[in-house]
């Protein structure tokens, strides 16, 4: 084996030896680094005797962690890293709601049981502070034990992840398989706040002086001009977080599995037949009726023997309801479906908002739909599909659920269901004004704005790029071409 030493007397020139050592044998000696060199491959894969174009031998992303064997010791750290704030009249901290010997009976339904999705629910949550009401209705049904011919449904446990709890979740761990998650949540909830922001102002007229005559006789912006300013940002922000909250239920179900319900899908379902059905409301009141859906939803997943479930409304096209998605751990559909939320929530030539509302919501799980079966457009409701394991295990299940059947009409309606986190942003305001828009405005809004939206160029609104070269640098930086 030829080697390179450096010549003696501090010349500079090279003289080239041999120790003798073969190709594949392990250096044995105390060489000092830059006077003997081994083989190549010892100092550098690339230079060994063959490179492949592409080798997954080291992508990180081939080597994925098992999912936690203590998951409900996991989700009871991190669903209480709220804050702890005081809860308001009316409403009671609610992190974690068990059933009765749920631990002392879960070890046997887990042995019983090695596949399908977990007996967990994680609601997402602006804050852990729920209404009175809705507690009481969520423990009333994991308390209820129901006995039917093909034996007892299982038990589920109610993980409620608030905003904080979600952010820690995303922020507060590494994930092998989606390195980008951290990069995706705080660049798309910006992009998204940004184009919301621009579609205030130009369409809604929420905040613009001329069209709310707000100047004194000098023509200074009065101090009504300024509030309605921080209502517009704070609606921005809110917006804008939803982004977090759907690539954090792709990372959950990815890491633990179960079923995730969003809380406005929640209220929604609780107050199923009430005169205040209402999505804008900040907590509709509880009724018999929606309890009575949500036992019928409890009993269908406590059913499920398929390794995912995702429920589609079929009017006037169908779409998939991603307010309330089920899946075991590591399934193929969370992957993909969290991979596309990902690159539209980080590359810049992506929008933030279609037709049908945030890009990282209905469009990703079509997406991940595509991946895993093509010909998925056909299936009839009801129907399960298989998807090929390539790692030669057993292949995953995933069935469709008739949305239009189950769900309420606030969540079955593409009309509504996509935008009801949006319309929920503008309507939980208490100092909105009587000349607020209305639902359909915010809607058309948003629509027109769309077709518009520009994230690549001098004058583009906002780029992600820049976002995250701002955030590592720590100083403001300026895009090119750009006039002040």
């Amino acid at each position: 084996l030829a080697i390179a030493r450096i010549a003696p007397g501090g010349g500079g020139g090279i003289v080239v030896g041999d120790t003798g050592y073969s190709e594949d044998a392990t250096p044995d000696y105390d060489g000092d680094d830059e006077v003997v060199c081994p083989a190549g491959k010892w100092i550098d894969p690339a230079f060994g005797p063959s490179v492949e174009l592409y080798s997954a031998d080291h992508d990180p992303r081939n080597k994925i962690s098992d999912p936690s064997h203590f998951p409900l010791c996991a989700l009871s750290r991190w669903v209480r890293k709220s804050g702890g704030r005081e809860c308001p009249p009316g409403h009671e901290r609610a992190t974690v709601i068990l059933p009765p010997k749920f631990v002392d009976g879960r070890r046997q339904r887990h042995e019983n049981r090695k596949k399908g999705i977990p007996d967990i629910v994680h609601v997402s949550s602006p804050t852990d502070c729920l209404p009175s009401s809705t507690v009481r209705a969520l423990r009333l049904l994991v308390n209820e034990q129901h006995n039917h011919d093909d034996g007892p449904s299982r038990a589920f446990a109610i993980y409620v992840h608030s905003a904080a709890a979600m952010d820690a979740f995303l922020f507060g761990r590494d994930s092998d398989a989606f390195p980008e998650a951290k990069e995706g949540a705080m660049c798309g909830s910006k992009k998204l706040e940004a184009a919301v922001m621009a579609a205030t102002a130009q369409e809604l007229g929420v905040g613009t002086d001329s069209q709310r005559g707000i100047h004194d006789e000098k023509g200074n912006s009065t101090e009504a001009h300024a509030e309605r300013e921080r209502r517009r940002r704070r609606i921005a922000a809110e917006i804008g977080s939803g982004v977090t909250r759907d690539i954090w239920r792709m990372l959950v179900l990815w890491e633990y599995g179960g079923i995730v319900v969003g809380r406005d899908a929640l209220d929604a379902i609780l107050a199923e037949g009430g005169s205040s059905n209402n999505a804008t409301s900040a907590s509709a009141a509880v009724t018999k009726g929606g309890v009575e859906t949500m036992r019928r939803l409890m009993r269908q997943w406590s059913l499920e023997t398929s390794d995912a479930l995702l429920y589609f409304v079929n009017k006037p096209e169908r779409l998939p309801v991603t307010d309330i998605l089920g899946a075991a751990p590591r399934h193929p559909l969370v992957y993909y479906a969290a991979k596309a939320a990902l690159r539209n929530a980080i590359w810049d030539s992506e929008k933030s908002i279609t037709d049908i509302g945030r890009t990282t919501k209905i469009p990703p799980i079509k997406e991940g739909l595509n991946n895993v079966n093509k010909s998925w457009s056909g299936t009839k409701m009801g129907e399960v599909i298989r998807i090929q394991n390539g790692e030669g295990g057993d292949d995953y299940t995933l069935r469709f659920a008739n949305g239009d059947d189950l769900l309420p009409s606030r969540l079955s309606s593409p009309r509504t269901g996509p935008w009801m986190t949006v319309l929920s942003a503008f309507g939980s305001d208490d100092s909105a004004s009587a000349g607020a828009p209305s639902e359909e405005g915010i809607k058309d809004a948003l629509r027109r704005f769309a077709a518009k939206q520009k994230y690549i160029g001098p004058d583009a609104m906002f780029s992600c790029m820049e976002y995250m070269l701002d955030m590592y640098v720590g100083k403001t930086t300026a895009k090119i071409g750009r006039k002040d």
